[in-house]
């Protein structure tokens, strides 16, 4: 909505993975719609011009509430068995992920997010359901960035899980 005041959308958009972990597989019913908002909000995010710091910042804010969005709904689908259900929008997420990972801007709470849903979506589908999207080589770079972080770092920590969990999903 244009009404809507920008700075409520990245919550709001996390609170879809709020929702989505409390309820579980209940969630399907909401899917279809979820997704919509979700990739309306990617497709907003990948297209914004980051013109001054304003805008690089609420970016980044957008992103972790997408990312957060996508988390929930993955790991609440897992947990009731109904992860299968997220597969036909992989590609899609992976292709937003993708830009997130080119852009320079991004922040380190986006990267942390970013990595996070990696490892969440290697872990839905650890029996090789992913395998091909996994092997990009920017996921083997962007885990690497991660695990560059100085030791104890939250993403560094992030990073380590992810990359056991990419690794079980690509075998």
């Amino acid at each position: 909505s244009d009404v809507l005041h920008r700075d409520v959308k990245p919550g709001i958009l996390s609170c879809f993975g709020d929702i989505a972990l409390a309820i579980g597989g209940r969630f399907e019913s909401y899917l279809e719609v979820s997704f919509g908002v979700l990739m309306s909000a990617c497709n907003l995010s990948a297209n914004t011009q980051a013109s001054d710091y304003d805008t690089i910042d609420y970016n980044n804010q957008l992103r972790v509430g997408i990312f957060e969005a996508f988390v929930g709904i993955v790991q609440g689908l897992k947990s009731d068995g109904k992860a299968q259900l997220i597969l036909p929008q992989v590609q899609n997420i992976l292709n937003f992920m993708n830009v997130v990972y080119s852009d320079q801007t991004r922040s380190e709470d986006v990267t942390k997010a970013m990595i996070g849903l990696l490892g969440d979506l290697a872990d839905a589908f650890a029996n090789g359901g992913i395998r091909d999207y996994v092997r990009a080589d920017w996921i083997q770079d962007l885990i690497k960035e991660g695990r560059a972080n100085p030791r104890g770092s939250s993403i560094r920590e992030v990073s380590r899980w992810a990359r056991e969990m990419v690794k079980r999903a690509s075998a």
